[in-house]
């Protein structure tokens, strides 16, 4: 059998004895993944959860907002977001920034329409 030089260890967080936390009581920060052989249920950390509205334009051009919760990053700041939207971009912003964000998109689909 050969050697793969980029295979993981034999015991690494890709396997099932990923390390886990025991914790005695659930309480909304933590899930339980796991029940070990003993009968003691473990849980993992669960990572922190950014509230955040995703402001993106349709296949049909049409730009709305979505709440979602970011699990890596944070939200850009307005000021970054309304640059980012003038060309195009998808953006994820705090949600008291949605609001502000999706009335500049309505401004630039009005000014667009006009000229």
């Amino acid at each position: 059998m050969s050697t793969f030089p980029n295979a993981p260890a034999s015991h690494s967080a890709l396997f099932d004895n990923a390390p886990t936390v025991t914790v005695g009581t659930n309480d909304g920060d933590y899930d339980p993944l796991f029940r070990h052989g003993n009968g003691k249920a473990f849980c993992a950390l669960r990572p922190p959860l950014t509230p955040a509205t995703r402001i993106a334009q349709g296949r049909n051009g049409q730009w709305y907002a979505l709440d979602v919760l970011m699990q890596y990053g944070q939200p850009v700041p307005l000021a970054l977001a309304l640059r980012r939207v003038e060309i195009g971009r998808t953006v994820f912003v705090a949600r008291e920034d949605a609001g502000t964000v999706m009335e500049a998109v309505r401004g630039m689909a009005t000014s667009g329409a006009d000229g």
